[in-house]
């Protein structure tokens, strides 16, 4: 992986992280709900893709159109449980568990995209599993909730950017895919939601001034860490530069300890240790 490409992923996993705080405060005030924090973090950049994307249509194939309908409804389930899982089982498992993605991505890059890996990046990859599998045996977390907000979550999100790999490398550069994408993705995740039973009535509750500051530093934080997403998935392999933007998960998992006062165990200390000595094998 060139230096370039690592910081651009390394940009992205920092915008995760602080949308995944970000999201946890806002859920802590009581004042959103998980639907109100993921259609927040997406409105800046549609807008945004509104205004650059429109002279764009026109190089959107059908195909291209489906897909991103496609992934885009997929994502929309992920992203509310993402957040549902931060109130579920908090700002640590919630975003450490979500780091099984890039295990995820190298199994089905490998089957769907041809992508094999070197040795060295198997057993990066093998290290965050052993690195996941530490606190669910140590802190004996519900199945259900790491199925529910940890795992399923994880593979939706995986199944979105194999998708997003394969448009980058055949159809679409990261500019154009960024502006063409996020016109499709508010609508099509406020729909998918809205016709979700589980999922409750879509309204975003924006009556009180901190709901915009929420609305800002949510679509800022992900619109940064979606558009260093694109340009980084166009230029590597894809489980390797998910393997860095997993950084976003430990950092995250970290800073809930300073700002939210969660317990860092040893276990959680070594697992977030395997981790980081994952991506320097990886690198």
């Amino acid at each position: 992986m060139s230096i370039e490409i690592f910081f651009i992923a390394l940009t992205s996993a920092l915008g995760n992280a602080a949308n995944s705080l970000l999201g946890h405060a806002a859920l802590k005030t009581k004042q959103s709900t998980a639907v109100d924090v993921a259609l927040m973090s997406l409105i800046p950049s549609f807008v945004m893709a509104l205004i650059i994307g429109i002279p764009l249509i026109n190089e959107m194939s059908a195909l291209v159109l489906g897909l991103m309908i496609v992934k885009n409804s997929l994502y929309g389930i992920g992203f509310y449980l993402r957040y549902k899982g931060l109130s579920q089982i908090g700002a640590f498992q919630g975003s450490f568990l979500a780091g099984v993605q890039p295990v995820l991505v190298s199994i089905l890059s490998l089957l769907l995209l041809r992508e094999n890996l070197e040795l060295r990046q198997w057993l990066a990859l093998a290290l965050v599993a052993g690195a996941l599998l530490v606190p669910i045996w140590k802190e004996k977390l519900s199945r259900t909730n790491i199925l529910n907000f940890a795992l399923l979550p994880a593979l939706l999100f995986s199944v979105v950017i194999v998708f997003d790999r394969w448009i980058l490398l055949n159809k679409l550069c990261p500019y154009n895919f960024f502006a063409l994408d996020k016109i499709i993705l508010l609508p099509v995740v406020w729909l998918t939601l809205g016709l979700g039973k589980n999922f409750g009535q879509v309204k975003l509750h924006l009556e009180k001034s901190s709901s915009y500051f929420w609305l800002l530093t949510l679509g800022l934080t992900w619109g940064v860490a979606s558009y260093t997403y694109g340009v980084s998935l166009s230029g590597e392999k894809t489980a390797m530069v998910v393997l860095f933007r997993n950084l976003a998960f430990p950092i995250s998992a970290l800073l809930s300890v300073v700002f939210f006062a969660e317990p860092l165990t040893r276990s959680r200390a070594f697992s977030i240790f395997l981790i980081i000595s994952a991506c320097a094998i990886g690198l």
